[in-house]
């Protein structure tokens, strides 16, 4: 697997700034923070019927947060991050929820009565001890992985006799049974790599590769299958270490373009929002952005099929569609040329609020432009402009939003227009 290093100016980029979670007390802050918008978030993307499981999707938010601590460096990435988790989180919840009743869990009520003892632990408290909870039981059991490793280590070099010698026999049979376990967890893996549970756990994992294309910049990809992603700039697209022909799935946070080599017995996977699109042999771009409350699909060649929880469906060439957390919808003329232009040089607005495209100007041209007038950020931008042009992207919003672009010291800013 190859990317394109990201450089700015000839330049390497700068390494990476600082977590802002460094450890428990600072996930447990950030928790503190964040709850009421995170449940009220939760609750509404859950609706009453399922207000219950409001703690589950928080946990899951933070316990995916402590997992990322690494590469969230700022308190907004924080906020952004979390909000996105809450999401696919609400989303599994709601798909596990229904599987369970259809199933018949519900006729026995045991579902509905953990339900409703989730919902008396809604309180920061017990949310953080469920957190703690699962976050120590990850890493005893990366221990004990690791410890078993060692040993299975030892034996390999011929120690076995002089690291038990004088020592319980209890230590080596411990050691035995934590390294079956370890041998069976990873044929079980490889086994069941086509499975949702393995996939996802995969692209969870700490040994994932992240590849980031920085503000401005476009970043090429080529995967191990022969697949290609072409990266927007500020998108994230996360690789499992085990990917090849058993797993091929990756996951996007952004906007990208795969062009997709075809498989025999595995299809290739982007998880991406709340939902997965599988496919074999095609082209298709994916618009995900974490700010953005839906993730738009446009098929360029063959065929991607489109999950969400229970819903399934088939996309063909030529085709768009628009994924929210529950539905699964016909993309407009519009949004589907905002969502692929870029793959043509350019960026297209079609009626956004200017609130909405000032990060957009951000992102595909690296400039930060402030509007000190809040009741600007409502005025409507439509725009079709280049995206080497710079100042043709501020003269188009100037244009449509009747707005003046300005420094206000050494920022860069929009106006209302002097007369």
């Amino acid at each position: 697997m190859s990317t394109t290093a990201p450089t700015r100016d000839g330049e390497p980029l700068a390494p990476p700034r600082g977590t802002v979670i460094p450890g428990e007390p600072a996930l447990h802050a950030l928790l503190h923070d964040e709850l009421d918008a995170l449940s009220a978030d939760a609750r509404t993307r859950l609706g009453d019927e399922a207000v219950a499981l409001v703690p589950k999707v928080l946990e899951y938010a933070m316990v995916r947060a402590w997992h990322e601590r690494a590469n969230i460096t700022t308190r907004q990435e924080a906020h952004d991050f979390l909000l996105e988790q809450v999401h696919h989180g609400a989303a599994r919840a709601l798909s596990r929820r229904a599987a369970a009743h259809r199933f018949g869990s519900a006729g026995g009520g045991s579902g509905d009565a953990h339900a409703a003892h989730a919902a008396a632990d809604a309180s920061e408290g017990a949310i953080w001890a469920e957190v703690e909870r699962i976050i120590h039981g990850e890493e005893n059991s990366a221990k004990a992985h690791a410890l078993a490793a060692q040993a299975t280590r030892h034996d390999a070099a011929g120690h076995v006799a002089s690291i038990a010698k004088g020592r319980s026999w209890r230590m080596p049979l411990a050691l035995a049974a934590a390294t079956v376990a370890v041998i069976a967890t990873g044929m079980y893996f490889l086994d069941r790599a086509g499975d949702a549970g393995a996939i996802l756990h995969a692209l969870a994992a700490p040994d994932a590769r992240r590849v980031e294309s920085p503000r401005g910049q476009m970043a090429n990809v080529s995967l191990d299958d022969g697949t290609t992603a072409h990266l927007a700039p500020e998108t994230n697209l996360i690789i499992p270490k085990l990917f090849g022909d058993k797993l091929r799935a990756v996951k996007l946070v952004g906007t990208a373009s795969f062009t997709v080599t075809r498989h025999a017995a595995n299809p290739f996977e982007v998880h991406a929002g709340p939902a997965t699109f599988v496919a074999t042999g095609t082209k298709f771009t994916i618009r995900a952005w974490s700010e953005d409350s839906t993730v738009l699909l446009q098929v360029h060649q063959g065929t991607v099929e489109v999950r969400l929880g229970e819903q399934v469906a088939s996309v063909g060439a030529g085709e768009a569609r628009v994924i929210s957390t529950t539905t699964i919808a016909k993309a407009t003329s519009d949004e589907a040329m905002e969502a692929g232009a870029w793959l043509e040089q350019r960026l297209v607005v079609n009626g956004r609020p200017l609130g909405w495209v000032l990060p957009q100007l951000k992102r595909w041209y690296g400039v930060d432009i402030k509007v000190p007038e809040r009741e600007l950020l409502g005025r409507p931008v439509t725009m079709n402009v280049a995206l080497d042009s710079t100042r043709a992207a501020i003269g188009a919003v100037e244009r449509s939003a009747g707005v003046e672009f300005t420094y206000v010291g050494q920022v860069m800013s929009f106006r209302t227009p002097k007369r």
